[in-house]
């Protein structure tokens, strides 16, 4: 979905299988696109989300979510709306009062560049304005398959250390729907030339 100076862009990779399910396509922005899937009973919505990161500006960060809140709330569907991608939120550790976003298996730490308002608290204040729940959090997986991101100068195959890899790229899941969830899983051996898994 990427054009012009700016660099982003996501997109969706889908199975030859999956082609004949897919009911439709909207690019939002460089930075947000969905696919309307049809399936038994009616549709599912999945979007693919690349947040600003943490140190610009906050009126671009903030466009984001309101971006993504105003898609999120106006597409039709009567099966599950997914969202996946990277939200550049270093979430850590669950805090006090988190319980219904964020599960009990997280690994990382926050950001190390303190800002007045971290893209944690953005991310953290979507899923719980609309009822989401950070699905990678919910499962009890080795470190190799929870991690998503390798920092520059690390390897991807490195030890897993707080220093060298983080949890960037999430999948978020309507609360009701995570009990359907059945696995959420990182693998280092799959870099599309990028410090993503």
């Amino acid at each position: 979905s990427g054009s012009g100076p700016e660099w982003a862009g996501v997109g969706f990779v889908v199975s030859p299988r999956l082609a004949n399910h897919i009911a439709g396509f909207c690019q939002v922005s460089s930075r947000l696109a969905y696919i309307k899937l049809k399936i038994a009973g009616g549709t599912a919505v999945m979007f693919n989300a690349y947040a600003p990161h943490n140190l610009k500006l906050i009126e671009d960060r903030f466009e984001f979510y309101e971006q993504l809140s105003t898609h999120f709330e106006k597409v039709s569907t009567n099966g599950p709306t997914i969202i996946l991608g990277d939200f550049n939120a270093r979430i850590g550790s669950r805090q006090l009062g988190e319980d219904d976003v964020v599960g009990d298996f997280g690994f990382g730490r926050e950001a190390v560049h303190k800002v007045e308002v971290p893209n944690r608290d953005l991310l953290l204040e979507f899923c719980l304005s609309h009822q989401m729940v950070v699905s990678n959090k919910s499962f009890d997986k080795p470190l190799e398959n929870k991690v998503t991101y390798h920092e520059p100068g690390v390897s991807p195959n490195s030890p897993i250390a707080l220093q060298g890899f983080s949890v960037l790229d999430l999948v978020l899941v309507p609360t009701e729907w995570l009990p359907s969830v059945q696995d959420c899983s990182s693998d280092r051996n799959i870099a599309f030339a990028s410090h993503h898994f």
